[in-house]
């Protein structure tokens, strides 16, 4: 989507993606994604970053005629929109959604986050996490999970505070997947791991914490929040308060920070 403002951005590029993927148009769901792109479908991360690997995520290489035998799927609904930490070049998007079939039965039901960037002028999705489950599926383990990555939230805010790397290493899956603002930078080892921390407090941040967390997606092994964040420079002043995203994933038996999304915050 070329130069709108926010406003615009926000009321369109969501209902942009859902009538492309009911006309299951490939080259129109590729106009509304940036290079490299971040997938998580449910705790899988998944990086394109070449143009031959963005068009064979799923979105892009679905068999829609073998999604529709496969599932029964005919067409999606786009349920509600949540939007968080709406700036001049970046919104988070928690979006609820739902799947049916030719015969207008519902049989699954979605939740996705998606976080837009505007680069060079064009507003697009830089990441893209989505769970789906059967309708009328229900699980206990969902708030295990929740307990488990919020616990994870907590301890990577206040080892920021410590300038711990140890803590922030502890914490992290790799890749850490990071934008900050509108930029993307993806943390592969320990000693990027440490650059973020030295990026954290290159941006003010002294101390802080958290004031309020939403869950917005949730699953047995992926949860995602929208956190309201305070922090202080080490003068004391505040810094702006701002909607943090963080989406938390376990692997191989381990609960990690898998991405986040924001502006001061860690």
């Amino acid at each position: 989507m070329r130069d709108v403002d926010a406003a615009t951005a926000e009321a369109t590029l969501v209902q942009r993606w859902f009538t492309a993927w009911n006309r299951a148009d490939p080259a129109a769901l590729r106009e509304l994604l940036h290079l490299p792109h971040v997938g998580l479908q449910g705790p899988r991360l998944l990086i394109r970053e070449s143009e031959r690997a963005l068009r064979e995520r799923p979105e892009l290489s679905t068999d829609f005629p073998s999604l529709a035998e496969r599932e029964g799927w005919h067409r999606s609904t786009l349920d509600a929109v949540a939007t968080c930490q709406p700036s001049r070049d970046k919104l988070h998007h928690a979006v609820m959604f739902g799947r049916y079939t030719q015969n207008g039965a519902r049989y699954a039901d979605g939740e996705a986050i998606y976080v837009a960037v505007r680069r060079r002028l064009r507003w697009a999705f830089q990441l893209s996490s989505g769970t789906l489950r059967p309708v009328g599926f229900a699980t206990t383990d969902d708030e295990a999970a929740v307990a488990a990555a919020g616990a994870v939230v907590e301890g990577w805010v206040a080892a920021h505070d410590r300038s711990g790397a140890v803590a922030v290493a502890r914490l992290a899956h790799r890749p850490h997947v990071e934008i900050r603002g509108p930029s993307l930078r993806l943390r592969r080892d320990r000693p990027e791991l440490v650059r973020h921390l030295a990026d954290v407090k290159a941006g003010g941040w002294a101390h802080g914490g958290l004031v309020r967390v939403t869950v917005r997606q949730r699953s047995p092994r992926k949860v995602a929040f929208e956190a309201e964040v305070r922090g202080w420079r080490e003068n004391g002043t505040p810094l702006p308060g701002e909607s943090a995203l963080y989406i938390v994933t376990e692997r191989d038996g381990r609960w990690g920070m898998q991405a986040s999304s924001v502006l001061h915050a860690p």
